[in-house]
């Protein structure tokens, strides 16, 4: 059994509330996830890219015009559909929102040395979270107490489990059991600097890249980190 309080690859998985979030705010209210990725901010604006996804267009001109009404947005601009047709839901549509940096809790997980592995989603009044951490399990308990007291968070943890190095020879043999296409799309979004934080690429731009639509990419892209994760 690993040493609880020495550093390893760390992969987390939790459901999480915060307060002044808009995000949550809305989705309790509507029947329609958000999706969030591209996120920027100065310190004092956020700006970010949501995927907004439900069962129907209605669904999704509702939760738009509930979020352009919410107090706690500023600028709000639909994207339109999201590219190369529905990566999430039935219906889906992109949107562009500013708000106050402040009510971000983004930060609090990056400056910590979080990174995201996956795109955050926000559903029925929580968000839930997937990320990567290299730290000590006794480290990131301690850092989530933390971010609890400073953000008067509600931190759920669903799961924590260790991630072996990719230039270990366990990971190179989970690799070689990938399918081709698979190991394709893994080996050019770390080269392309997908799992950074703030994403240097997007899926769609891979996708192009490789010359398949932005879904099936994605979905060469989550099998592999399934298989690469949760190797039982």
């Amino acid at each position: 059994m690993a040493d609880r309080a020495q550093p390893e690859l760390l992969s987390l998985s939790f459901e999480l509330w915060h307060p002044e979030c808009w995000a949550l705010q809305v989705t309790a209210t509507v029947d329609s996830e958000l999706f969030a990725y591209g996120s920027l901010t100065d310190g004092q604006v956020a700006r970010e890219r949501y995927i907004v996804s439900g069962d129907s267009e209605a669904a999704l001109d509702q939760t738009v015009g509930t979020i352009r009404d919410s107090s706690l947005t500023n600028t709000v601009a639909e994207l339109g559909a999201t590219p190369e047709g529905p990566a999430i839901g039935s219906h889906t549509r992109e949107i562009f929102v500013e708000f106050d940096a402040a009510n971000s809790i983004d930060s609090s997980f990056v400056t910590r040395g979080f990174v995201y592995d996956g795109l955050p989603k926000m559903v029925d009044g929580h968000e839930e979270w997937s990320v990567l951490v290299h730290a000590s399990r006794r480290e990131v308990l301690e850092t989530l107490d933390t971010i609890r007291a400073e953000r008067d968070a509600d931190i759920s943890l669903k799961r924590i489990a260790g991630v072996e190095s990719p230039t270990t020879h366990s990971m190179d043999e989970r690799e070689r059991d990938l399918s081709p296409r698979q190991q394709e799309a893994l080996a050019l979004a770390r080269e392309r600097g997908y799992y950074e934080w703030p994403r240097e690429v997007t899926a769609g731009e891979l996708a192009a890249e490789l010359g398949v639509a932005k879904t099936t990419f994605l979905e060469h892209l989550r099998r592999a980190e399934s298989k690469l994760l949760d190797p039982g």
